[in-house]
């Protein structure tokens, strides 16, 4: 094991339970919520990562704003290719540009609270897959930790690994819902229980939208 300060890097076949869940893809550029987190659970919801301005990262805007500018319906299966025309001139006098890979902090702080309320201080698994290889790293990294930690964990890592991005999925040891995001989504996606996942709904500190786990992920769609 890696020692990470006063973490540890479990061993990555904590993944292996996650990896034979996760469906594989229909090829052709097509992907589905459930290659980003597993099929079986009661509830899926997509987390929206939000805008910020290319002059000043701390002005943040949400894609129903961006939505309501270039009058498109605002969805669940909403692409960045729907928003373009809203992103930049002339709809906006501002380019707006998204948070890939990773929820922005705030959004990141609601999803700790709301998972909090039902895992309490269990141990949490927290993982960087395909980010560790993209940044030079040798395979996956696994940390177990509590929700509480995960702010320092980011923090570790980016340290070790510049530019990284995540954690790419974490899940409790009760293994009773799993947040995934990927390298290049502009989303973030929670398999989970139906209670929990109305929490994510009505949570003011998040955009949020509830769909199915065979609902598509990639921009090819519109």
């Amino acid at each position: 094991m890696e020692q990470m300060g006063n973490e540890w890097a479990v061993d990555a076949s904590e993944l292996g339970w996650l990896q034979k869940r996760l469906a594989n893809s229909l090829g052709d550029g097509v992907h589905m919520v459930s290659e980003i987190v597993p099929p079986g659970f009661d509830s899926y919801v997509r987390v929206f990562h939000s805008w910020f301005a290319e002059d000043d990262e701390g002005r943040r805007t949400t894609w129903r704003e961006q939505a309501e500018r270039c009058g498109v319906s605002y969805t669940s299966d909403m692409t960045v290719r729907a928003l373009v025309p809203s992103l930049g001139p002339p709809l906006s006098a501002v380019r707006w540009l998204i948070d890939e890979g990773e929820p922005d902090s705030r959004s990141r702080g609601a999803l700790v609270e709301i998972l909090a309320g039902v895992t309490g201080e269990q141990p949490v698994f927290f993982s960087y897959e395909l980010a560790v290889l993209a940044s030079g790293g040798d395979g996956p990294i696994v940390v177990r930790a509590t929700l509480s930690e995960l702010e320092s964990i980011r923090a570790r890592l980016l340290s070790a690994h510049p530019g990284i991005a995540g954690p790419e999925h974490w899940w409790p040891e009760d293994r009773s819902w799993v947040v995934g995001s990927d390298y290049d989504l502009c989303s973030t996606y929670v398999a989970c229980s139906e209670e929990v996942g109305r929490r994510f709904l009505i949570d003011d500190g998040l955009e949020a939208l509830p769909l199915a786990p065979n609902a598509r992920v990639d921009e090819r769609r519109q």
